[in-house]
């Protein structure tokens, strides 16, 4: 199994490809829109399922997520820049990456008994059905490690 670890500083993560689950609060209710399809979010925690493999690796990934002003790319970004939603922590597995691993980590959160938010993020991955979960409050971080260490290989 691959080493999962979390931080609270995109800086403290390596430059080196990998898989990461990404925990963002949603302080008040809001809408998100993907792609004409609008998304209601309850508060509470979110952990949203993502891979890096270019340059900067994780470290670029992630520290961009961190950021609340942003050029539009990814479903995340529609959430990570709306009004009342903080991105809190992230935990990380260094090694493959990909729409495969990515699959792998979002069912086995699915079996975990998370909640799937449909068609969120995984519009790149025929193997997904979503790449959002709503954990609600007091998840453990080693929850998701689980999942991460498990499907990271």
């Amino acid at each position: 199994m691959s080493e999962c670890t979390c931080s609270t500083s995109p800086e403290a993560l390596p430059k080196k490809q990998g898989t990461y689950a990404l925990f963002v609060r949603v302080v008040d209710p809001i809408t998100v829109e993907i792609g004409g399809l609008r998304m209601f979010l309850s508060p509470g925690v979110y952990v949203y399922v993502g891979s890096a493999g270019g340059p900067g690796g994780l470290r670029a990934r992630v520290a961009r997520h961190f950021k609340r002003y942003k050029r539009i790319h990814w479903h995340i970004d529609r959430l990570t820049t709306a009004e009342g939603v903080v991105v809190e922590e992230v935990c990380y597995v260094v090694g493959p990456y990909g729409p495969l691993i990515e699959a792998r980590v979002s069912a086995c959160m699915e079996r975990a008994g998370f909640s799937p938010i449909p068609r969120f993020g995984a519009s790149d991955d025929p193997l997904s059905s979503t790449h959002l979960f709503y954990v609600g409050e007091g998840v453990l971080a080693e929850e998701v490690c689980t999942c991460l260490s498990r499907c990271s290989e």
